[in-house]
């Protein structure tokens, strides 16, 4: 049986953290091949959000945590989740449903097929402003061109990862890595999805 691992930074997110567990829950619910951790790799959150964690990891054991000591920011707490992934394939997402569960079936098809890499491309935003809009459209465009790296329009991390992958991006040692770019820089086949993000679950986005 294959194990999938799913790392989800987390920064104040008490009120999501239970929500993004069910509805990743449910996914697996026909999936008798898979079995599936979750990790929350929480950034120093100041609300309670790691006791709501604690209390899932009481009542079920796929359930796992990273503590960071202090807040690093998202990025970091991707790759540390990385570190303590055991599954075979990883995929990674935010905690607040904007990056809905209901794709990972997918993700995990296409991954069964042979691609080491599966970049969720997103399509449609449940929260940006129009500068956020088009200041992202400016950022991809000024990196592609300043970069050697063809990093695809509107990847959000949002992203399933083989486990060949994932042991090179251990081999970086970035003191502020920039995750989606080393997905694009470490090579391996992929194809890229579109997708719909939905809204936030409850409350703001902390970072």
């Amino acid at each position: 049986m294959k194990k999938v691992s799913i790392i989800l930074p987390t920064f104040n997110e008490k009120d999501n953290v239970g929500k993004i567990y069910s509805s990743i829950v449910q996914q697996f619910a026909d999936a008798n091949e898979f079995e599936f951790e979750i990790i929350y790799v929480d950034d120093a959150s100041p609300d309670n959000t790691i006791d709501e964690v604690k209390k899932l990891g009481e009542q079920d054991n796929r359930v796992k945590f990273v503590l960071m000591s202090k807040r690093f920011g998202d990025q970091p707490c991707l790759m540390a989740g990385l570190t303590y992934a055991s599954g075979d394939v990883v995929i990674t997402m935010d905690s607040d449903l904007q990056h809905p569960p209901h794709y990972i079936p997918l993700m995990l098809q296409y991954w069964k097929s042979g691609y080491k890499k599966v970049l969720m491309k997103r399509q449609q935003e449940g929260h940006s402003s129009l500068f956020k809009k088009y200041s992202e459209l400016f950022f991809y465009a000024l990196f592609k061109r300043m970069a050697d790296i063809d990093m695809p329009m509107r990847f959000s991390g949002f992203c399933l990862l083989d486990r060949k992958v994932i042991d090179a991006l251990k081999v970086h040692k970035e003191s502020d890595p920039f995750f989606r770019g080393l997905v694009s820089c470490v090579g391996f086949n992929e194809i890229i999805l579109d997708y719909k993000e939905d809204f936030r679950a409850a409350g703001e986005s902390k970072y």
